[in-house]
């Protein structure tokens, strides 16, 4: 009877294993090392504000200053300390951090950072993120200018105070009249 069932179960149990690996190398392969076509799709880079504000910059600023949008920090800063620690936990602290636009000059230099603060700016978490990224881009003396709903961008004035360019170059781009439209309000017009 033993001999019996010996010869039942053991050709049930390599099935079984051999189904269980198949299984397994299967949803391996699907979540695990290799990737899908379909597990990505392109998303607009930009809200309809951050487009808006590109505009209104591309229009005041002279065609020798470039416009980069989401720019992460950590591309932005150079790192000091030599201490490995301390460099990795800089690096940390600001790895996962973006800014909306940065204004660069032909060269590549960064003159100004501009951020578009929306509501979710007056949350506390985020209120620390942008205490953290004022401080880090103040400490490397890089400008920048927080933009609230509203109100125009203004770089070309920004970069006149922070003495990139000229009093006069920034009164020829600028066209007081041109009001920056507010995330809601730009939300209206396209739902029409």
């Amino acid at each position: 009877m033993a001999s019996f069932l010996n010869t039942l179960l053991f050709p049930g149990m390599i099935m079984f294993c051999l189904a269980f690996i198949i299984l397994f190398r299967h949803r391996r392969g699907r979540t695990g090392g290799g990737s899908r076509p379909a597990d990505y799709a392109v998303k607009p880079l930009l809200t309809r504000w951050e487009l808006a504000a590109l505009g209104e910059m591309r229009h005041e600023l002279p065609p020798s200053l470039h416009i980069c949008p989401q720019v992460r920090l950590a591309d932005l800063l150079t790192i000091r300390p030599l201490d490995a620690a301390i460099r990795q936990a800089a690096l940390n602290r600001v790895a996962m951090k973006s800014v909306d636009f940065v204004v660069i000059d032909s060269s590549g230099r960064a003159l100004l950072v501009v951020e578009l603060d929306d509501r979710t700016h007056l949350r506390a978490e985020r209120q620390k993120r942008d205490g953290l990224v004022d401080a880090v881009l103040g400490q490397c003396g890089l400008p920048i200018r927080r933009v609230r709903p509203g109100q125009r961008v203004g770089a070309l004035q920004m970069l006149a105070k922070a003495g990139f360019l000229d009093e006069t170059s920034s009164q020829a781009g600028s066209r007081p009249d041109q009001v920056l439209a507010s995330p809601r309000t730009i939300r209206r017009r396209a739902a029409r």
